[in-house]
């Protein structure tokens, strides 16, 4: 049995998860949010967010939460977390669940969701740094069942604040789509669009960012281009 319950499972209070709970509230849905951290955001804007949503009645907040595992179900994600406070462990019954957890996402490897490259990149010619697997990564996938990847759970890229606004729009996408879906005003395949409208946007700001890293133009194919 589930120690409790809830419409959406947010994994991650950095920007993208902020966004993503408050769009859901915003549209009357209410949502757990979870941060593994338990100090105040040391970046200006993200404090902000943070207060918004610790502030909004809608939004369960829990701070110093961890994220360990999840198991799908057909209509429902159920995770597994720790009060890093209590040391208790607790189980969480979502009816979706949204990973934004950032570039080594738990929730993506839980859900054995792999990170596609940018090939034949050589990644640490361009980044002339130590080698950094998966720094221009996409997720093969967003989505698996009741389950999906926001921001940079979804795709990694160095460095980070290349692909920040990028992280916010899957966010809003995402959360305008749950909430539709969740209040009735819109149908279930609403959430198919998801992967289909922010994937290949993550695909071209990698091209973009190749390009600007000194990388090949966007004449060479890469993998992604079979895939999209």
């Amino acid at each position: 049995m589930p120690d409790f319950r809830t419409r959406v499972l947010v994994v991650g209070a950095g920007q993208s998860g902020c966004v993503l709970a408050l769009e859901l509230a915003r549209n009357g849905v209410p949502c757990v949010l979870l941060e593994r951290a338990s100090r105040p955001p040391g970046r200006p804007e993200l404090a902000v967010l943070r207060a918004a949503a610790r502030d909004h009645p809608l939004i369960d907040l829990r701070e110093g939460w961890t994220f360990t595992g999840l198991r799908l179900e057909a209509d429902r994600t159920v995770a597994t977390v720790i009060d890093r406070g209590t040391r208790a462990r607790h189980v969480v019954e979502a009816e979706y669940l949204a990973g934004c957890d950032g570039g080594q996402s738990t929730v993506r490897r839980s859900l054995d969701v792999v990170l596609e490259d940018a090939l034949p990149v050589d990644v640490s010619r361009l980044l002339e740094a130590t080698p950094w697997d998966g720094a221009l990564g996409i997720a093969r996938t967003y989505r698996r069942g009741t389950s999906f990847l926001v921001g940079e759970s979804a795709h990694r890229f160095h460095p980070p604040s290349r692909s920040a606004e990028l992280s916010v729009r899957d966010a809003a996408d995402l959360g305008a789509k749950l909430a539709a879906v969740l209040t009735g005003r819109g149908e279930i395949g609403l959430l198919d669009s998801y992967e289909g409208e922010r994937r290949p946007c993550a695909v071209l700001e990698r091209e973009a960012l190749i390009r600007a890293l000194g990388g090949p133009a966007s004449g060479h194919p890469t993998q992604d281009h079979v895939n999209t």
